[in-house]
């Protein structure tokens, strides 16, 4: 295998590489982030501590990273300006920061520290990506690569300071079309075809073209924001939220304390869940059955999801005092 893959050309060995990348992440990403249990993705803490799913993601990331770079790189073209060698200099400053902080991340609480060290390494690699993409060899151009690597560096820039979002390389739904690039990128590499220059087109199809194109974008976008930044744009998402009362007696929750109207009764040792609308900030209460405030929380988004959704309620006068 080694000699057989050294008597293959440069640009078929990267094809080798590219192909291989796709695959990895094909595989192993939806493996390791939608077979894991529901409680790895409370916070990151929670993912940190969780085998063998996080493993396979961070390898997965890692090794696919390593082997499109090896492959970008084994049919560069010699950079034409110095804006265009400091950032293939980032890009591989950034592979070595993307497989540190990966790898790191499986290493127990490490995991808190390691993935912002890898957010600014994909920053790098998707800033390289860009410019590979449009300046690079000619058979690596390609405007699904110019996308692909800001997706990546805005992703990793957006994804640094967040402590409460557990979301794969580039966004969800990033290794979809990073496949499909790869796979063509592998096509162009393996049979040494340029991409062709396209014919003028008849005013009638250029403007359906232009037409579908913005049809497109409209349809695609929410999305790309969604997978990207972790926050939806469709709908209105809701989280089942469990009260638990453990104050000895029976008590009114709130969701809101300030819409009244709205409210639980649950008896004393009681648990109920029930639907919350997602947003940033919650406000719930809970009184006794004179009137009297005995409970009183104000929770970030973020706080609640990590403590997974779950409410207990204690006789606590005192925090509603300033409230």
């Amino acid at each position: 295998m080694p000699a057989w893959f050294e008597r293959m050309a440069a640009r078929e060995r990267a094809a080798l590489l590219a192909w291989t990348s796709a695959l990895i992440l094909a595989t192993a990403l939806p493996l390791s982030y939608w077979k894991a249990p529901q409680e790895c993705f409370y916070s990151p803490e929670d993912f940190a501590r969780c085998d063998p799913w996080r493993a396979i993601g961070a390898l997965a990331e890692a090794s696919a990273a390593a082997l499109m770079t090896a492959a970008l790189w084994m049919t560069r073209n010699p950079a034409t300006t110095r804006p265009q060698s400091a950032v293939r200099a980032a890009g591989r400053l950034g592979l070595l920061l993307a497989i540190a902080g990966g790898l790191t991340a499986v290493v127990g609480d490490a995991y808190l520290i390691a993935r912002q060290i890898a957010a600014v390494g994909y920053a790098a690699l998707g800033l390289a990506l860009f410019v590979e993409s449009d300046r690079g060899n000619f058979l690596v151009r390609s405007r699904l690569g110019m996308l692909l690597g800001i997706t990546l560096a805005i992703w990793a820039l957006s994804y640094f300071p967040r402590d409460d979002q557990i979301l794969p390389m580039g966004g969800s739904f990033f290794f979809i079309p990073y496949v499909v690039w790869a796979a063509r990128l592998g096509y162009r590499l393996g049979t040494n075809r340029t991409p062709t220059t396209r014919k003028a087109r008849p005013v009638e199809l250029k403007l359906v073209g232009d037409l579908g194109a913005i049809v497109l974008f409209f349809l695609a976008f929410p999305f790309w924001i969604t997978s990207t930044f972790g926050v939806a744009t469709l709908g209105d998402p809701s989280n089942d939220v469990t009260v638990k009362n453990e104050t000895g007696e029976a008590i009114i929750f709130y969701e809101d304390r300030r819409v009244t109207a709205y409210r639980k009764r649950i008896a004393a040792g009681e648990t109920k869940a029930w639907g919350w609308l997602e947003h940033g900030a919650y406000s719930p209460a809970a009184e006794d059955l004179t009137g009297a405030k005995i409970f009183c929380r104000y929770l970030l988004d973020r706080e609640l999801r990590r403590s997974h959704y779950l409410i207990t309620v204690i006789r606590e006068p005192s925090s509603c005092s300033s409230r």
